[in-house]
């Protein structure tokens, strides 16, 4: 941030901790509209650590009179307000750290595909979202925590492959397991039947708040054995991202269907 916005930052913090911060922001411009340096210190806490703040910022002069800049102050706040308005996207890298990596990648110093998938699973408490072309006895790991989610009144949407024509005999296995874990009602189950991969992404969306996206199938494999690089979302884009995944799953309900050609 720009050194001149960042000076901004105590009085930034103190009017986000009023129960009406454009309250605040508004008494700050009326004080500066009356040139009232007793309002000024008033609308930020009226402390000293507020006239300090607006001292930083160029609010209050060297002689503790409300400075002839303030209004230029003002102006740069609103920046700093809105900027920290805008929700933005983080992220940061999930990987499978196979035995050969382990000498060089210590445990605890990235986020690990399975203990990140498994964390992530019982924290959920809505909904979870998963495209999971490949399964086998890696997945069952993740099974009873899909179950909590289940028992919690939350629900689990699971888009696979290989369920009906020619199917893959440890999908189905795994996805039995699954059924079984899961309160009735609470699981769809969505598989791409037609010709070729067809469905090939691996992601997870929990609470429309954070993602994974990444090359990992949910296998052992993918969760232990080899080298798997993926990131973890959070932000706007989760949300975009769980949309293109539901329209995904309204193409496969529509194949599903026994009227779809």
């Amino acid at each position: 941030m720009d050194p001149l916005l960042a000076n901004l930052t105590p009085i930034a913090d103190r009017l986000a901790r009023l129960d009406d911060p454009a309250g605040g922001l508004e008494c700050l411009r009326a004080a500066i509209d009356a040139n009232d340096r007793e309002a000024l210190l008033k609308a930020v806490g009226g402390d000293r650590l507020a006239r300090l703040a607006l001292e930083r910022a160029g609010a209050i002069d060297g002689h503790g009179e409300v400075a002839a800049e303030a209004f230029i102050v003002l102006a740069r706040l609103e920046i700093v307000l809105a900027i920290r308005a805008c929700p933005v996207d983080a992220w940061r890298p999930v990987f499978t750290v196979p035995a050969f990596l382990r000498q060089r990648i210590a445990a605890g110093t990235v986020a690990e595909t399975m203990p990140f998938w498994y964390s992530t699973l019982e924290r959920a408490r809505r909904r979870a979202v998963l495209t999971v072309p490949y399964l086998d006895d890696g997945f069952q790991t993740l099974i009873p925590g899909l179950g909590r989610l289940g028992r919690r009144g939350g629900s689990v949407l699971l888009l696979t492959r290989g369920l009906r024509v020619n199917p893959s005999e440890r999908n189905r296995a795994v996805i039995a397991s699954l059924r079984m874990e899961m309160p009735p009602g609470t699981i769809e189950v969505l598989s791409w039947d037609d010709g070729g991969l067809g469905l090939h992404a691996k992601a997870l969306v929990v609470d429309s708040e954070i993602a994974y996206v990444g090359s990992a199938n949910f296998t052992w494999a993918g969760m232990n054995a080899q080298a798997e690089l993926g990131v973890e979302l959070s932000g706007p884009s989760v949300a975009a991202l769980e949309a293109l995944l539901e329209q995904l799953a309204d193409e496969l309900r529509i194949r599903k269907s026994p009227h779809a050609k």
